[in-house]
């Protein structure tokens, strides 16, 4: 899966998306990038970034974002 905007690519592995969508077990979850992960916890409210699962974006809702890259590379406000 790809996490994609018109900046940046990232990566997300389908076990983590489903965890994060369906389950939400977790408080966080990591990007691995081409150099970086990410890291995304929840201080941010009403943010969303896009998901591409192949077929369709599918948007999924995070509160906050740590790294180090500004945020306007993987955060879509919608």
């Amino acid at each position: 899966m790809i996490v994609i905007n018109k900046w940046k690519k990232i990566f997300l592995d389908k076990n983590t998306y489903l965890k994060r969508k369906y389950k939400n077990l977790n408080k966080y979850f990591i990007f691995k990038t081409y150099n970086k992960n990410l890291r995304i916890s929840s201080l941010f409210n009403l943010t969303t970034i896009k998901v591409y699962n192949g077929i369709r974006f599918i948007p999924i809702k995070v509160d906050s974002l740590k790294f180090g890259l500004k945020c306007k590379y993987i955060i879509n406000n919608v």
